[in-house]
């Protein structure tokens, strides 16, 4: 049997932005999503419609003594890059020689709305644990670093338990503000240049922006605003398609539990920037 695995992932600065050629910034975290394959048949266990079911339509000659299986363990809850999991399994299984931008290339093959982004990060850091990974498609540019081990900031995904459709959701063409490019960039320098307190006003700024421009939603606002406000969060924001699904939350102690519980969280990942 064949195993493969693939970080969950979540978007610190960069989505949408992404979408205009700018840079993205994400996290890639336990817990790890696995695809298995063994001899045998069965039927396509993907979506027809998603990039994984179509590659594996494509690919219907390779697959047809294949069983396989994929292993979500956030169930199905969305918002960790399960679809770009299942797309790079497949993928790997065809061709295990592939590079992260390779698997990128075929990946854009089977997707008309999508950059690609977090399929890349995916790929390039399955082998991590835990990474903070730096893409720059304009410059065909991946870096990656460890988090932090100096514990005075903590950084903390949470799950809402609030499904957003990534793929439906950028059908809708949404305006993406110019200054998210910019506030996405200058995040990344300062993480680089180990300058937390400009990251952190990066973060915040970027949630900031998304806010304004309607690309976060009710939910998720309230979320925010109760971290500011009641837990004296340093930055904030939701990741990802309408903030929906997930919440960034940097903070100077580790969130209480009892507010994560008064609140339906689920806490995803806790590290330090």
């Amino acid at each position: 049997m064949i195993s493969l695995k693939f970080p969950s992932k979540t978007f610190l600065l960069g989505e949408y932005a992404v979408l205009q050629g700018g840079d993205a910034f994400m996290l890639l975290s336990p817990p790890q999503f696995e695809l298995q394959i063994a001899d045998g048949t069965t039927t396509s266990p993907f979506h027809p419609m998603s990039e994984a079911g179509k590659f594996y339509a494509q690919e219907s000659e390779f697959f047809k003594s294949k069983q396989i299986s994929f292993i979500d363990p956030h169930k199905g809850s969305g918002g960790f890059g399960a679809s770009g999991a299942e797309f790079l399994g497949l993928a790997l299984s065809r061709y295990p020689e592939a590079t992260p931008w390779e698997l990128h290339f075929l990946y854009r093959q089977f997707t008309k709305t999508s950059s690609g982004v977090d399929v890349l990060a995916q790929a390039y850091g399955r082998k991590n644990h835990a990474a903070f990974v730096h893409i720059s498609l304009e410059n065909n540019q991946l870096s990656k670093w460890l988090p932090s081990p100096k514990e005075d900031l903590y950084l903390t995904v949470l799950h809402t338990g609030v499904k957003q459709n990534t793929h439906e959701h950028l059908q809708t063409n949404p305006t993406v503000p110019d200054s998210l490019k910019s506030i996405a960039s200058a995040g990344i320098e300062a993480f680089k240049k180990e300058n937390k307190l400009e990251f952190v006003v990066a973060v915040r700024k970027y949630g900031e922006a998304l806010t304004k421009a309607g690309l976060q939603t009710v939910h998720t606002m309230d979320l925010v605003k109760s971290l500011y406000e009641d837990l004296s969060a340093v930055a904030a924001k939701g990741c990802g398609a309408m903030g929906a699904d997930v919440i960034l939350a940097i903070t100077t102690a580790p969130l209480p539990e009892p507010w994560i519980q008064e609140k339906k969280l689920s806490k995803i990942y806790q590290s330090w920037v």
